[in-house]
């Protein structure tokens, strides 16, 4: 790895780790200033700009990375969720179905298509999207919160509260699916659980820090 990589990785401790904006932006430009040409370094940057709510910094740097890295499907999910977080719902669906069929059993991509099928009125994939995402993951309880949450985003409440009920009664200790127990709770109007598994999972630094902020999904907890 040369020097620039190493910046890159000191910029991920800062933004997912440490949610230190300042000093993540400084890694990710002088990585870019070593290597212009390091994809991973504009990705990093467009996530710096994103969880600020910089848009379009954000998008032209993600699509850097795209033009110069075309087949990774990181950089491809990023760009369908920036889109996403500009209100452009319909952009970003075919940004993610075109990843998608490049990387057909991709997680990452089928988790952020989830936010995404509803507002690019294509409300009925969001559940069998869903559905295919929770079958991928090994851990039951995120299975559930994603399902749980599937369900409230394309409106289908009894079954998204089903699957929180079923979460509910699981006797292991969990926080890894508090991120989407947040989700489908707010969905749902349960804000004030919404809000307690949001700061349980925050607290835990569970990579969520960067997307509480651009994410449009959040938007009914603002003001609390």
């Amino acid at each position: 790895p040369s020097l620039a990589d190493a910046y890159v990785a000191l910029g991920w401790v800062y933004l997912y780790a440490e949610y230190k904006i300042d000093e993540a932006y400084r890694s990710f430009l002088k990585a870019i200033e070593l290597k212009p040409d390091l994809a991973i370094a504009h990705h990093g940057l467009a996530l710096n700009h994103v969880v600020q709510r910089k848009y379009p910094e954000a998008l032209a740097a993600i699509l850097k990375a795209v033009e110069m890295d075309p087949l990774t499907a990181l950089f491809q999910a990023h760009e369908g969720w920036i889109l996403h977080c500009m209100g452009r719902d319909a952009e970003a669906f075919k940004v993610l179905q075109n990843a998608i069929e490049l990387h057909p059993d991709d997680y990452y991509i089928l988790r952020i298509l989830i936010y995404v099928c509803k507002g690019a009125g294509k409300p009925e994939m969001t559940i069998p999207v869903g559905e295919k995402a929770a079958a991928m993951t090994r851990n039951k309880n995120v299975a559930l919160g994603i399902l749980a949450f599937s369900h409230a985003q394309a409106g289908n409440f009894e079954k998204a509260k089903k699957f929180l009920a079923e979460l509910e009664a699981q006797t292991a200790p969990d926080i890894a699916s508090g991120f989407y127990r947040s989700l489908a709770n707010m969905l749902l109007g349960n804000y004030e659980q919404a809000i307690q598994w949001l700061e349980t999972s925050f607290s835990d630094n569970l990579g969520i820090s960067i997307i509480i902020n651009p994410e449009p999904t959040f938007d009914p907890l603002r003001s609390d």
